[in-house]
């Protein structure tokens, strides 16, 4: 498969390696949860569906906001680098 986009990305990852294994885990209200790729694709066009809904069409801007961003961690992520 040929990536072009960053959404190909996702189904590579799907057809390359074992689609039960955990690809991604966050903190929620302090219990850890892990989602496969089967998980994280879905959680994906969820998100892609309600901005299609909401009436966001390509040449449109979205903002990612997140909360509690750990400034810290991040110099020291940068500074590693």
């Amino acid at each position: 498969m040929e990536i072009k986009r960053i959404f190909d990305i996702l189904t590579h990852y799907r057809e390359m390696y074992d689609c039960e294994r955990t690809m991604l885990a966050g903190r929620i209200n302090g219990k850890w949860n892990e989602y496969n790729i089967n998980e994280y694709i879905q959680y994906a066009d969820n998100i892609s569906y309600g901005l299609l809904a909401m009436g966001v069409k390509k040449g449109d801007k979205v903002a990612i906001i997140r909360g509690h961003i750990n400034l810290l961690g991040t110099k020291q992520k940068v500074y590693a680098v």
